[in-house]
Parts: C-alpha cells; structure tokens; sequence
C-alpha cells in the first residue's frame, strides 16, 4: 500500500478547504495520503472503513473524525457501500495556533492537540454538529471562518470521544521512512483483525522501536 502526499489548496477567497462529497465510490479514489492540514471529516451517511495512523476499523451509521496534521489516512469512502455523503474541512492549525495571545482559542488549541492521535466522536455529536457542517458550505468571508472556529469550540466542548491511536506517528518518521512505512501500513492492512505487536512491526520494517 502506497502512502501519497495530497496538496491542499483553500477555496478561491478563503483560508481554508470545504468539500461536499456527493457521488457515486466508484468515482472516487480512497487511497492512503497525507498533508500538513489538519482534517475534519463528516460521513453523514453510510457504512465504510476509517484508516487513521495505525488504526483500521469498520463504522455504520455515518461518522465524524478529527485528524492531525501529517497523520496518514484513507478516504472514508473506503469499503463504502452508496449512498455515501461527506462533509470535509481541511485548515492550516495556524488558524487556530497563530498567537498564543488569544485566550479565547486556548481550548480549542489544546483539544487539536489530540488530533494528532485521530479523534473519533459519536453519533451524537455528529448530528449535534451537522447543522453547522451544512451551514459553512454555503457561507463565505468572515461568516465561514467563525462557523470554523464554533465548529471546533463545540468539538472541544465534548467528552464523549475516542482516542484512534495511542501513539504519534512522528513527521520525520513518514518523511524520512517513507519506503519502510509503507512496509508497516501493507502489513497493518493485511493483518488489521488481529492483534499486531509493536515488536513484530518494527522486523517488518527494519526498525527499532
């Protein structure tokens, strides 16, 4: 399994990216990437397959996951059966890190923190938040960048979530290790169902731990 690097550019008169998926799987691609931004990914509908870092696992009904900056993942169209519907809003964390000033961000700032591991939400939480994921794809200018950061501060708000990983992959681990990560991911992917020790995926790679 080949690991991609994706360039994200922001919308035409905006800092950040919002996409509406809306067709058929079989148009898409769904293949392992990554990119510095940081990533909010919302299946309104559906069943598939999230693929965040280290973590592979199936969802049902829909799913809402938050993932840092550089941590690969695959689309979450992925092992999807249509209908499939997703809302996606990839920023630059400068957004929400640029000054360390601004008190009113602190929250939000040390909950993105944990986006590094991946962060999975509940259903709940997914509809609580919809309405809004709704809103900011029709809205523009000033309106859109606060409904980005009301978006995250009521993410940083719940306690009903799921840490995906229970470590970081480092950057300079992906950049400088690419052809031997790809080994890792391969192996994670063929063998997701059972348990993997961190043992066993360090021979695999020729790595140490």
């Amino acid at each position: 399994m080949k690991i991609s690097y994706e360039k994200i550019n922001p919308d035409e008169g905006s800092s950040f990216r919002v996409l509406h998926i809306n067709v058929p799987t079989s148009e898409l691609k769904w293949e392992y990437h990554y990119h510095p931004e940081i990533e909010l990914a919302c299946v309104v509908s559906g069943s598939g397959t999230r693929h965040v870092g280290y973590h592979k696992s199936n969802f049902t009904d829909g799913d809402l996951v938050l993932i840092g900056s550089n941590i690969p993942h695959s689309g979450f169209g992925l092992n999807s059966v249509d209908p499939h519907e997703e809302i996606v809003i990839q920023f630059d964390e400068k957004l929400i890190f640029s000054s360390e000033k601004i008190t009113e961000t602190k929250k939000i700032k040390k909950f993105i923190e944990k986006a590094k591991y991946g962060i999975c939400f509940s259903n709940e939480t997914k509809i609580s938040i919809l309405p809004s994921l709704l809103e900011i794809m029709n809205s523009q200018g000033y309106r859109r960048y606060i409904l980005l950061l009301t978006i995250l501060h009521q993410l940083s708000e719940e306690e009903n979530y799921v840490l995906l990983n229970d470590e970081v992959m480092p950057y300079t681990l992906l950049s400088k290790n690419s052809d031997r990560l790809q080994k890792v991911f391969t192996f994670v992917e063929n063998n997701y169902y059972k348990e993997i020790s961190m043992d066993e995926i360090a021979r695999k790679a020729n790595l140490t731990l």
